[in-house]
């Protein structure tokens, strides 16, 4: 991750950052350290999401319509916090059938670089936690698995994903003896697996 940071930030536009390319020394990220993450600008982001979703769509057509939704440049200037409700609700939509399809496919390079995109622009590891977990669930034996959810904020007990912070503590994967104690334990948990299963094969 820290060759790539250094590639990109040599591709950055110069000039004056953005509002999103705020004067943060750190920013939340999956490919690259904070610090790294934090001298990689938005525009340099999207480029390496777009040669990711191309891989994608090599291998899986299905993906080439978000390069008109969620893979557009407008993203590189617009925040979704200006959003309207129905534009909102419209883009959660899009971002869940995104990251549902992207689940076969997390341990690739290029789901890794269209995963930083929506970290870095719709933040999605705290806006759509659910639909996050839905593409990385599968995937919990992993270390990329791990490094998901060490972005993700459960400390609020309330969260349906508290139970996972031994993992941000400890940065290792979740065990198959863990998961099964919780989907004993928790109801809410299982449904959410249920459902996973239910949409993944439809």
């Amino acid at each position: 991750a820290t060759s790539l940071a250094r590639q990109l930030q040599k591709l950055a536009v110069p000039g004056q950052p953005s509002a999103r390319q705020a004067q943060s020394k750190r920013k939340t990220s999956f490919l690259f350290d904070p610090r790294e993450a934090a001298d990689v600008d938005t525009t340099s982001v999207f480029n390496l999401a777009c040669n990711g979703l191309e891989e994608l769509i090599s291998i899986n057509p299905v993906f080439f319509d978000f390069r008109e939704t969620l893979f557009h440049e407008k993203w590189c200037e617009k925040d979704r916090s200006t959003l309207l409700k129905d534009e909102e609700e419209s883009l959660n939509q899009e971002l869940d059938l995104f990251l549902l399809l992207l689940s076969p496919h997390f341990m690739l390079k290029c789901a890794h670089k269209c995963i930083e995109w929506l970290v870095r622009v719709f933040r999605v590891y705290a806006s759509n936690t659910s639909s996050v977990m839905k593409c990385v669930l599968p995937h919990y034996q992993t270390v990329h698995f791990a490094r998901m959810v060490s972005l993700l904020p459960i400390k609020d007990p309330s969260s349906l994903w508290h139970w996972l912070r031994p993992i941000q503590k400890s940065g290792n994967p979740l065990s198959q003896q863990t998961l099964i104690n919780h989907c004993r334990a928790d109801n809410a948990f299982l449904s959410f697996v249920c459902d996973l299963t239910i949409q993944s094969v439809q």
